[in-house]
């Protein structure tokens, strides 16, 4: 999408930023441009931005970031021994992330930030652990942006948290994501019900008639 080609570009190239929804919305396709502009507008700088917001987890160093992608080749063997392969599928892109989120962290708005957190006694680490907590308790899925792309269904497969006498005011997590694919199913009753056949399958509740010979 194109708003993961601007989100990425004005991404840190240590940055990961996790939101709870799509940060941008599905509008008609009737919307007006500067309503379009608008909405883009509105998600990159929820993404983007150092800004503390409900929904968002944001780290503030990322170490390493992994992308995988991967494909499954199905095979089968032959009488003679061989395998022969004839079929493919793309498999679920899994994320891995290790870094930092601190109490201090340092940005051009940390002296802020900290002062913020002295005086009303908040733990920015621990914010961040309990939103894990959280997401990871829902298995809901969740939006991705990260320097190198965007992912708009992901879900939290793992996390570890540590913290130790060098990390201070902070900790240090390795997160693992795995992408997820919402397929809507369709249940549809049966055309006729027993006691229709029975009787000579005349119309039924949903409207469906099965005559039991050729008209």
């Amino acid at each position: 999408m194109a708003l993961g080609g601007i989100i990425s570009g004005v991404f840190g190239l240590r940055s990961i930023t996790i939101v709870q929804t799509d940060p941008m919305p599905d509008l008609p396709p009737g919307a007006s441009v500067a309503l379009r502009l608008a909405a883009r507008a509105k998600a990159v700088a929820m993404v983007a931005t150092s800004i503390d917001l409900p929904g968002k987890w944001r780290a503030d160093t990322v170490y390493t970031q992994t992308h995988t992608r991967k494909r499954e080749v199905t095979s089968h063997p032959v009488e003679n021994g061989f395998r022969i392969s004839d079929h493919s599928r793309q498999l679920p892109v899994t994320l891995a992330f290790r870094g930092v989120v601190s109490d201090t962290p340092v940005d051009l708005f940390s002296g802020l930030i900290s002062q913020v957190s002295l005086a009303t006694l908040r733990s920015r680490s621990l914010e961040a652990k309990a939103k894990l907590d959280a997401w990871f308790a829902a298995g809901e899925p969740l939006y991705c942006a990260t320097s190198i792309g965007v992912y708009p269904s992901m879900i939290l497969e793992s996390y570890a948290i540590t913290r130790d006498e060098a990390s201070g005011g902070a900790i240090e997590f390795d997160l693992s994501l795995t992408e997820i694919r919402i397929a809507s199913e369709v249940l549809a009753n049966a055309l006729v019900d027993d006691a229709a056949l029975l009787s000579g399958a005349g119309p039924v509740t949903n409207g469906g008639t099965l005559p039991m010979a050729p008209a």
